[in-house]
C-alpha cells in the first residue's frame, strides 16, 4: 500500500510497502497475526524531489510487478512520475528497501506545457507488461487547454519501458475529467 506523506529528512518522499500473506500454519491473514512489511519501495530520486510517491499503487495479477504513482503535490514537482518495481528473483520479503526498475514519464514531455500530476492514478495489466498513468492537470504545449487532463500508456519492451500513446479529453464547457480516478 502507498504512503504518499512519508517524510524523510523533512521532505515528503512518499513510498509504498509490500505485504505478503503469512503461511496458513501461522494463521494466514487474521486479526491475531501481526503484519510486517515484506519490502519497502522507494524511488531513487524521491529525497530530492518530494514526489509523494504512493499516491496511487497497482500490482499485476501475477504479483510480479508493482507501479506506484508520484504526482508531486508542489509547484516544483508538478510533473510527477510513475515508478515500476519488479519482484526480486527470491520473491518479496526480507524487509529490504527496493528501488525502482523503471521510471516512467511521457516521452515527448518537451511538447507539453504541463503534464501536471502525472501518476495521480495508475493501473497495470494482469501480466505486468502494460501500465497506464493519469495526469489530471495536463495542459497542451501552448497552454490553450489548461488542466484538460490526459492518460498515458506504456508497455515493457525488450529491456526497457516505452510509451505507447497519450490521450486527453475536453468537454464542451472546457472542463475535463480525463486522468482523474472515479
Amino acid at each position: 500500500f502507498g504512503v504518499p506523506f512519508r517524510t524523510v529528512n523533512n521532505v515528503r518522499t512518499g513510498g509504498a510497502y509490500v505485504f505478503v500473506k503469512p503461511p496458513d500454519q501461522q494463521g494466514g491473514w487474521n486479526s491475531f497475526t501481526p503484519l510486517y512489511f515484506a519490502n519497502k519501495l522507494m524511488a531513487s530520486d524521491a529525497a530530492t524531489n518530494g514526489l509523494y510517491m504512493g499516491r496511487s499503487v497497482a500490482i499485476s495479477a501475477d504479483g510480479r510487478t508493482i507501479v506506484a504513482g508520484a504526482p508531486g503535490l508542489s509547484l516544483s514537482t508538478v510533473y510527477g512520475k510513475a515508478y515500476v518495481f519488479a519482484r526480486p528473483t527470491t520473491g518479496w520479503g526480507g524487509g529490504t528497501t527496493l528501488t525502482q526498475t523503471a521510471r516512467l514519464l511521457p516521452r515527448d514531455a518537451q511538447y507539453y506545457y504541463d503534464y501536471g500530476s502525472f501518476g495521480f492514478a495508475v493501473t497495470i495489466s494482469d501480466d505486468g507488461s502494460e501500465v497506464a498513468a493519469g495526469s489530471p492537470y495536463w495542459t497542451d504545449k501552448y497552454g490553450t487547454w489548461p488542466d484538460q487532463g490526459a492518460a498515458f500508456a506504456f508497455w515493457r519492451g525488450p529491456g526497457q519501458w516505452e510509451d505507447q500513446l497519450g490521450f486527453s479529453g475536453q468537454r464542451i464547457d472546457g472542463s475535463s475529467t480525463t486522468g482523474k480516478p472515479y
